[in-house]
């Protein structure tokens, strides 16, 4: 089998499988993941001190018992949902467990270990009072092998809720007690763990496979070895449900024995004389409701037709790493399937498949080379979401009206397509619509009858004319019509009662912005960059929920910032660079209006001779001011002496640092 020196890109695959599939997103408290968090994260840990302040996640990293009082005094403790306990010394850990006993949500600990202990290193104990945390779901042992795994799994045995263990880079057989956690249902292991124990007892229905990674470039075969022994091991797991295979499997025929299984999620890299019995192993599995493979096949073909037995399947999702996929006939037996995604390829020709599988609810077929794709993926009367991003689609079927009716996303992104069908204005349920980046010069109107809609992108493409309706449509959060080069005017708007949150017109030759645009009334983030405004519309003091406002380069005559910005009290990023015709006194007079949580404030190249010399910069904080590349000779002393500013930019500026 081909063993390439680049293991990265198994490594890569990874992550990127587990963003697309469906299983991902099912299952929240499963371990491959950040915990309860529905993605993949490398570090999902809060690691800034600030956090204490608020937390996001619900997890955090936890250096010190320190760390844990401090959570305790600001009253957070209902926020903590995971810990990772990192670089603790082994006298403060019973501390900082006693402690943890105040966290009423917390189901979740990482316990990072300190390397391989030396020869005459003391091995550490897991705290006897973890067994006060009762409510414990989740423990992961990370980098651990200085941890007495045999003692600390026996003090695991009380925690009746504890249900999902993972051991991460931990290359020591485990102990046989682990059997001894009945409670265990979900498990992730290195394929080196389970040696010789015999696990045929095991309550698992869930074990993540990570692998050794020297056995890739073993060319003894002695790793590889090991860890089949282990998989024939596991293959005895009768309550064994679901697998996620991340392994070298130098005999793919050993999937073949788990019979007992109904979803499998297998990455692997495969030659020409594996990926036959590879895909035929699988194919024997006729029970799989579920199917994600992960694949780097190194330049040749990999058939899917041997998988025509499993009709069972529900969801599949095929990633090929850019090789081309072919037998895609085979997906007529998948008359029960709810979800396809078969990502990076090199589809060109999609069969007329979708006629057989009526049930589908969510169909990607990103990263490929589709040029065409059939009328009947159009009528599929489940469907949900539609991901056809980044292919070489010229056009989407014309015709008078859609059978997916019940389609909520929908990703056109990054194709060919010239133009819209007016049918796509008449999918009344749909919610996210991408056809950013393609050759668009016109688009159908009736955009606000979308009443479901909440975000539409059409960044990077050649309209001349705004989508007609768009702008009044009353439930619209994020519209982003940038880069489109010949969209010169933005109709006004009409009505009252807007969603909208985000505006994105960067790059469009603007004279003019609507002049009722203070009826945006929840706008936050307003973003224009490269116009040739000649005003600015008093209206847009309406916006006074304004978080962000750029206005890059986009001032082409004597203009005055609408008085009204002055009572946006959550200012945050205002972005005024490059506008030498922008009012100075009108720019101050905002910025200096309100204190402000964080405000960052960027002036560079304004032509701004000097700053207003005031005592409201005593008592008004902002993040950051860029006053670069401006001919200013000196700072007032209220602006030099306040204690609340942030980082100051005089660079190309006449002033002179002392």
């Amino acid at each position: 089998m081909l063993r390439p020196c680049l293991i990265y890109l198994i490594v890569m695959l990874i992550p990127m499988l587990l963003s697309h599939t469906a299983f991902a997103q099912e299952d929240e408290n499963w371990i491959f993941k950040s915990p309860f968090s529905g993605k993949y994260y490398g570090n999902p840990y809060e690691v800034r001190k600030d956090y204490f302040a608020k937390s996001e996640s619900g997890r955090f990293s936890i250096q010190s018992v320190a760390d844990v009082q401090q959570i305790i005094s600001k009253k957070l403790v209902d926020e903590v949902i995971a810990i990772e306990l990192g670089n603790i010394s082994t006298t403060e850990l019973p501390s900082v467990f006693a402690l943890l006993d105040q966290f009423p949500k917390l189901v979740y600990i990482r316990i990072l270990g300190k390397g391989t202990p030396n020869q005459n290193e003391k091995v550490d104990q897991l705290v006897a009072n973890i067994h006060k945390l009762s409510q414990l779901k989740g423990i992961e042992f990370a980098y651990t092998d200085k941890i007495n795994m045999d003692d600390a799994l026996k003090k695991l045995i009380p925690l009746k809720q504890l249900h999902i263990l993972s051991f991460t880079e931990y290359e020591r057989e485990l102990p046989a007690v682990l059997i001894s956690l009945k409670q265990i249902d979900s498990i992730k292991l290195n394929t080196l763990n389970i040696g010789n124990n015999d696990i045929s007892g095991a309550n698992w229905q869930k074990v993540g496979i990570v692998g050794n990674p020297n056995s890739w470039s073993d060319s003894s075969g002695v790793l590889a070895k090991e860890q089949e022994k282990s998989l024939l091991r596991l293959a005895q797991v009768s309550s064994l449900k679901q697998l996620d295979l991340y392994a070298d499997l130098r005999y793919p025929e050993i999937i073949s024995k788990f019979t007992q299984l109904n979803a499998l999620h297998v990455y692997d890299i495969v030659d020409d004389k594996s990926a036959l019995p590879f895909a035929k192993a699988i194919g024997s599995l006729t029970q799989l409701q579920k199917l994600s493979i992960g694949l780097v096949c190194s330049g040749h073909a990999f058939n899917i037709s041997p998988l025509q037995n499993l009709t069972q399947l529900r969801s599949f999702y095929l990633k090929l790493n850019g090789d081309r996929c072919d037998g895609f006939e085979v997906l007529n037996n998948f008359k029960n399937l709810e979800f396809l995604a078969m990502v990076d390829c090199k589809i060109n020709v999609i069969p007329d498949v979708f006629k057989n599988i009526q049930n589908l609810k969510t169909v990607i077929l990103a990263n490929n080379e589709i040029s065409k794709v059939p009328v009947s993926l159009f009528n599929l009367p489940q469907l949900e979401h539609l991901d056809l991003f980044y292919n070489r689609l010229i056009a989407i079927p014309e015709i008078i009206s859609y059978g997916c009716t019940k389609l909520k996303y929908l990703n056109l992104r990054v194709n060919k397509l010239s133009t819209l069908p007016k049918a796509i204005t008449g999918l009344t349920l749909l919610e996210n619509f991408d056809c950013s980046e393609n050759q668009l010069q016109t688009v159908p109107n009736e955009w606000e009858y979308l009443k479901n809609l909440k975000t539409v992108n059409f960044r990077v493409n050649g309209l001349t004319d705004f989508p007609g309706g768009l702008q009044n449509n009353t439930n619209v959060e994020e519209i982003d019509i940038s880069s489109n080069r010949a969209l010169t005017t933005i109709p006004d708007i009409t009505g009252d009662g807007y969603q909208l949150m985000e505006l994105n017109l960067a790059a469009l030759p603007l004279e003019y912005l609507p002049e009722h645009i203070g009826k945006y009334k929840k706008l936050t983030t307003l973003i224009i960059a490269w116009a040739k405004l000649k005003s600015l519309p008093e209206s847009l003091g309406d916006c006074k929920e304004l978080k962000t406002l750029q206005l890059t380069r986009s001032i082409a005559a004597k203009t005055v910032l609408p008085a009204g910005l002055k009572d946006a009290k959550y200012l945050e990023r205002l972005d005024l660079s490059e506008n030498p015709l922008l009012d100075h006194q009108s720019i101050f007079d905002v910025i200096l209006a309100m204190p402000r949580k964080s405000l960052s404030v960027n002036l560079n190249r304004d032509s701004i001779k000097q700053l207003p010399s005031t005592k409201k910069w005593l008592t008004a904080p902002f993040t950051s001011i860029d006053l670069s590349n401006n001919p200013i000779d000196a700072l007032p002393v209220e602006f030099i002496d306040s204690k609340v500013k942030g980082n100051v930019n005089t660079k190309n500026t006449n002033i002179k640092v002392k």
